[in-house]
């Protein structure tokens, strides 16, 4: 019998990077632990999960992305990376780049005009839109980098300040431009900006990580649970994927608790159809008037506590 061998498509980011990624990624793996998972293959979920509306759809892409990933810390990134973050939400650390920079960055990588890049980018509306044409328009090779490398770039940028730091911003973000292919620049420099466009919710990524770890939707509860206590989901990640049992992870991810200095989550209250179903649920009951106005969470931590 004679064999039949199917046309495999393979994506452009893996053509581009086979030649150098094994011995690129596996000094990495050598250096880290587990096997590090590519930036590029990252930013190509990210198209895809822009390419779609259905919210199963979604849930099933970062299902697959977090089952691909070895190293939890990695794990922790992706999901600050999806919510367009290099820290917690609650972390006052911000990219301070503005739009005027970022396409002198771009310039600046690709050996073009800062008049070239506003001409595309007042026809695009989108400098992700324009990083991801210039750099496919210079045709430069990018070497290979991980999620990992990406990351830290990414934070090193936020994390730069004092004399000079627009300037030293500027510098790094076109270093890494010129080290990404088209379609993670397109992403790189989305992130900065604040303007991920990728339609996802903490409530998706939650889905996600309970069907990667549990294959099982019913999990989100617990970790929904844990994210109405720590308000950072990379911690979460993290704590489901660096224990090898399923029962293991499950008690480490229920110990998570109220720590000072990082904000709850306020919870809506059950809603009943009455007053009185509320107090034969409850049995008694104290009630007071509800006023308008603000409410404020304040972390103090006592002496000795």
């Amino acid at each position: 019998m004679g064999t039949t061998q199917a046309n495999v498509r393979i994506p452009e980011w893996r053509r581009k990077h086979t030649g150098r990624a094994n011995e690129a990624l596996a000094q990495f793996d050598q250096e880290k632990g587990g096997h590090p998972v590519e930036f590029a293959r990252l930013a190509h979920t990210f198209e895809e999960l822009e390419g779609t509306s259905s919210r199963l759809t979604l849930i099933e892409l970062l299902t697959q992305l977090f089952r691909s990933i070895e190293r939890p810390e990695e794990i922790e990134q992706v999901c600050y990376l999806v919510q367009g973050r290099v820290a917690p939400f609650f972390v006052a650390l911000e990219m301070g780049m503005a739009e005027k920079s970022v396409a002198r960055s771009i310039a600046l990588a690709f050996h073009t005009t800062p008049e070239h890049v506003e001409a595309l980018y007042a026809t695009l509306g989108d400098l992700g839109l324009v990083a991801g044409q210039v750099s496919s328009e210079a045709g430069s090779v990018p070497t290979v980098l991980s999620i990992d490398e990406v990351f830290l770039g990414l934070r090193s940028i936020a994390q730069t300040a004092g004399k000079g730091a627009i300037e030293q911003k500027s510098t790094r973000l076109a270093d890494l431009l010129t080290r990404v292919d088209s379609v993670s620049a397109k992403y790189v420099v989305r992130i900065l900006l604040g303007n991920l466009r990728l339609g996802i919710g903490d409530a998706t990524v939650l889905d996600a990580l309970a069907k990667a770890r549990w294959n099982d939707a019913k999990k989100r509860k617990l970790l929904e649970g844990a994210y109405h206590k720590t308000s950072d989901l990379g911690l979460i990640a993290r704590t489901v994927f660096e224990h090898s049992g399923e029962k293991e992870a499950e008690r480490a991810v229920a110990a998570l608790d109220i720590q000072v200095g990082k904000p709850v989550h306020s919870q809506l209250a059950e809603r009943l159809p009455s007053a009185e179903a509320i107090i034969a649920k409850m049995g008694t009951v104290v009630a007071q008037y509800k006023y308008d106005g603000l409410r404020a969470h304040r972390s103090i931590r006592m002496a000795g506590r």
